[in-house]
């Protein structure tokens, strides 16, 4: 009468599937057993729904190939997970070589009101080694500028060795962090790609007294690094300019980089060890201390809660809190909520 999903827990060491859950309606996953099946699971639930009976029985239903699935979220993978909220500056889709699932436009506003979910990607082949090549050259021709998403992070889950022998399990990222978690560095083709599109336009170095001397084009990475670029490329990964900004997205991380002005040294904020900042957006569910109180390094002075994730707030040294939010308050990502001065303690 109905389709559902069926969840089960896998012994690798008994080869033995245990029984989980069942719910009674399709999950986030649906897309994954439509591709191996070719059933349109939703139109059945939509039948179901007027009454009607499903079409198939379980043995008439034949899965072949293999197809993987990844969500796409607005989240800082090398931040704790961290959820993110913005707006989508510009979006690309690889819709001509996978299957995908979102709303997210150029100028979609992603808030903390729901799920930080943006996307699904949905690749399929006759195997799964087919199916992961599919994966990663999906992930590469997608780019969400403007918002932090774990896009990269997916890239790299899905060609680390641990994935394509599937030998993975849900304790592997503690157990092996640094194969997919440490945060990657700045690639030498999103160096000469910005450097390009900052640099359009200059001179070519010719002298007359010996051969044209190295162009140098300075660029600033997102960590205000600066770096001095001589070879440039013309961009085939999706890319955004912004006046003196350009974007470029290598195997979905995207990269971030300013055209220094000569004049002020780069845009990098700095929070002072006594600041507590928002870590995520979201709203101030807790406060538990009041100004003057004096606290102890850890010691919980609140709390933030945005995207059905609740985080705890702590001193990072004793001292006495000076600055405190109001319960309720609506708060951006790097917004100031507690101060604890140190000083004032030793006062």
């Amino acid at each position: 009468h109905n389709a559902g999903t069926v969840e089960f827990i896998f012994d690798p060491d008994l080869s033995t599937f245990y029984f989980l859950e069942m719910n009674t309606r399709l999950q986030v996953e649906h897309p994954v057993t439509e591709e191996v099946t070719g059933i349109d699971l939703v139109a059945w639930q939509i039948a179901v729904a007027n009454g009607e009976r499903l079409p198939l029985t379980q043995d008439r239903i034949v899965a072949a190939g293999h197809a993987i699935e990844v969500r796409v979220y607005a989240e800082d993978p090398y931040g704790g997970f961290l959820p993110q909220a913005g707006r989508v500056d510009a979006v690309r889709w690889p819709t001509d070589t996978a299957r995908v699932e979102t709303v997210v436009t150029d100028g979609t506003a992603v808030t903390s009101a729901f799920d930080p979910m943006l996307a699904k990607i949905i690749t399929s082949g006759p195997d799964r080694d087919a199916a992961i090549e599919a994966m990663l050259a999906a992930l590469d021709g997608t780019a969400i500028f403007g918002v932090t998403t774990n896009t990269g992070f997916l890239a790299r889950v899905v060609d680390s060795p641990t994935f394509r022998t599937a030998a993975m399990d849900t304790g592997w990222l503690d157990r092996q962090p640094d194969e997919v978690l440490a945060p990657p560095q700045v690639p030498p083709r999103a160096l000469a790609v910005a450097a390009g599109l900052l640099w359009p336009e200059v001179g070519d170095g010719w002298r007359s007294a010996g051969p044209s001397a190295p162009i140098v084009r300075p660029v600033v990475d997102a960590g205000g690094e600066r770096h001095d670029v001589v070879e440039t490329a013309e961009p085939t990964e999706p890319h955004l300019v912004q006046g003196p900004r350009a974007q470029v997205a290598i195997a979905g991380q995207v990269w971030t980089f300013e055209r220094p002005d000569g004049t002020r040294r780069p845009r990098v904020v700095h929070a002072g060890d006594a600041e507590i900042l928002a870590p995520m957006p979201g709203s101030v569910i807790a406060v538990d201390v009041t100004v003057g109180d004096t606290v102890e390094a850890g010691q919980r002075l609140g709390a933030v809660e945005a995207m059905k994730m609740e985080l705890a707030l702590t001193a990072p040294h004793d001292g006495v809190v000076t600055q405190v939010p109001v319960v309720g308050a609506q708060v951006k990502m790097g917004d100031l909520l507690f101060h604890v001065d140190p000083d004032a303690q030793e006062a």
